[in-house]
């Protein structure tokens, strides 16, 4: 990043509002946690880790049972992770988005479901990562979910088709 964007991000940074900086801060945080503890340990310890953190609020909101509101919330925050994606030390991957997203909207009560899918292409398998709530798809960056076959949805393992 060049001085220059550096100030824009700083300027654009300054001229939210208190709230939408918390929740950038809160999103720079957990993607910067998440990065971390995927590197010192397990996707499953990670991923226990970051719900012990952000429990489920009080009243948490089911899978597209709320009101629309819920939606628009989940996409807000949605927003402000991936903003918050381009602009922290390193290039998170989707995993490290998608547990990060997952995390923040549990700490907003929304209980959405971190999705974790594969593919082969041209004899190499490729995973991706990505929040679904109510049938919407949050942190999918890259578009082409109609591709990847959800892990639980795969027939076999993948140590079975070994090609």
């Amino acid at each position: 990043m060049t001085p220059k964007n550096t100030i824009r991000t700083w300027q654009a940074f300054r001229r939210l509002s208190g709230a939408e900086r918390r929740a950038a801060l809160r999103a720079g945080i957990a993607l910067t946690f998440t990065w971390v503890a995927l590197r010192i340990t397990d996707f499953r310890r990670t991923q226990k880790m970051l719900a012990w953190l952000n429990p489920l609020a009080n009243g948490f909101r089911e899978n597209g049972a709320g009101p629309a509101s819920t939606a628009d919330t989940a996409l807000a925050i949605a927003k402000t992770e991936a903003a918050a994606a381009r602009h922290v030390f390193f290039q998170p991957n989707c995993l490290e988005n998608s547990l990060a997203l997952w995390a923040l909207l549990r700490r907003g009560g929304i209980n959405a479901e971190l999705q974790l899918g594969g593919r082969k292409n041209a004899g190499t398998f490729i995973a991706h990562a990505w929040v679904e709530y109510g049938g919407l798809v949050l942190g999918d960056f890259t578009g082409e979910l109609h591709k990847y076959a959800r892990f639980e949805d795969l027939p076999t393992s993948v140590e079975t088709q070994r090609r």
